[in-house]
């Protein structure tokens, strides 16, 4: 699995809404589909980015009658590495909610994130799980937790097909966002992450070194005419 499949999945959810945003006029329901421009900007040093880290990108939501509602997201990020001066990313990420109430939803997804820089270049995929929840601050309003699990190999030796060591990154997410007016939304995040450095291929039995970073990022996303404030969020 490599970041184009990610990005395939996002496209087609981008096509298959494009007719029903031509078509909201004529819609009596509030289930629009939702265009966001989305910027990010914060503290990632615990992950080895230089301050500041911002990202921009495009993202889509589309909920699915009333129960369950389907996100995907592309993002280009141009935060450089400390030990090599330079890097670019590119993020994807699909997930769905599943909504259990009116005000509390199951929400899982994967995140994919290619990063090149002049000495290496990585990829990692993100699996992720957890709640949504309505919060009645400031409403209307989303507070998102998610545990994202760890994936990739684990040694990298002449025998194993990946260049470089997956970091096995795992943590907690935590997101509010508040939408303050008809279209725009604003935000914090909030993650702890454990991860894992690089370790000899060829003394494989020497422990890796492992250690907890937090970043914190706040943002803003325009949502594109065509959804109002009372639309279901």
């Amino acid at each position: 699995m490599d970041l184009s499949r990610i990005l395939r999945v996002v496209l087609l959810i981008l096509s298959i809404s494009l007719p029903s945003w031509a078509q909201e006029h004529d819609e009596p329901t509030n289930f629009t589909t939702r265009w966001l421009l989305d910027f990010k900007f914060g503290v990632e040093g615990g992950l080895g980015y230089k301050f500041p880290s911002s990202s921009f990108g495009l993202s889509v939501e589309r909920p699915l009658r009333k129960h369950f509602e389907l996100q995907g997201s592309v993002a280009y990020s141009p935060d450089k590495k400390v030990m090599t001066n330079d890097g670019n990313s590119l993020l994807g990420s699909v997930s769905g909610i599943a909504w259990l109430t009116s005000h509390v939803g199951i929400s899982g997804g994967i995140e994919g994130s290619r990063l090149w820089t002049s000495q290496f270049d990585k990829g990692a995929w993100s699996p992720n799980l957890g709640a949504v929840i309505h919060v009645p601050i400031f409403d209307p309003g989303r507070l998102t937790a998610l545990y994202v699990f760890p994936t990739g190999c684990v040694w990298a030796t002449p025998t194993n097909p990946c260049k470089i060591q997956s970091n096995r990154l795992q943590g907690i997410q935590l997101k509010q966002e508040f939408r303050t007016w008809s279209h725009l939304r604003v935000g914090l995040e909030f993650d702890i992450y454990h991860f894992c450095d690089q370790s000899n291929e060829n003394e494989p039995s020497i422990p890796r070194t492992c250690h907890m970073a937090g970043t914190s990022l706040g943002f803003m996303r325009f949502e594109f005419p065509g959804a109002r404030k009372g639309d279901s969020y």
